[in-house]
């Protein structure tokens, strides 16, 4: 059922974008994709510059490091269970 209710969709709108592709422009010519891969770059430097990529890693590695200890005292608990069973 799920996948008949995604093709509907997908099948009807091939046909589509095949008929507005002869009319359109190659995305490499397009200056709207010009203008909004400037603009990302643009935020990503800005990001970096602030800080942001160093709040996110940061915050990644702690949790990391918090699940990594979950595991290391779930371990012997994990253990015990499993001699006195």
């Amino acid at each position: 059922m799920k996948r008949s209710i995604l093709a509907l969709p997908l099948f009807t709108a091939l046909p589509a974008f095949a008929a507005e592709a002869a009319h359109a422009v190659k995305w490499y010519k397009d200056p709207v994709t010009h203008t909004a891969f400037a603009a990302l770059v643009v935020f990503l430097i800005i990001a970096a510059r602030m800080g942001a990529f160093k709040a996110i890693f940061s915050s990644l590695d702690n949790r990391a490091e918090d699940i990594q200890n979950q595991i290391n005292e779930a371990s012997p608990a994990r253990r015990s269970r499993q001699i006195d069973g």
